[in-house]
């Protein structure tokens, strides 16, 4: 997964743990609820634009990185927390 490395690079030593588990657990528990969703889309839009519809969002998200103005988030140094 690509947002790893970046939860690795801006979370201190002794909270990446707790961070790890939390994206693990909420991505685990929220998984389900996305299939849930895209069955009420399918039964109401049917499957072909269901997938049309899902396939435009995955390319949308995946060219955020190339619009002008976003920045590298490992460009920034992370907080330090006391």
């Amino acid at each position: 997964m690509l947002f790893d490395p970046l939860i690795q690079e801006g979370v201190p030593a002794e909270f990446l743990g707790r961070v790890e588990s939390v994206d693990y657990v909420l991505g685990f528990a929220l998984s389900p609820l996305g299939l849930v969703a895209a069955s009420a889309l399918t039964e109401v839009l049917g499957v072909r634009t269901t997938l049309l519809i899902g396939g435009g969002l995955t390319a949308l998200t995946t060219m955020i990185p190339f619009v002008p103005g976003v920045k590298d988030p490992t460009l920034n140094k992370p907080r330090e927390f006391t």
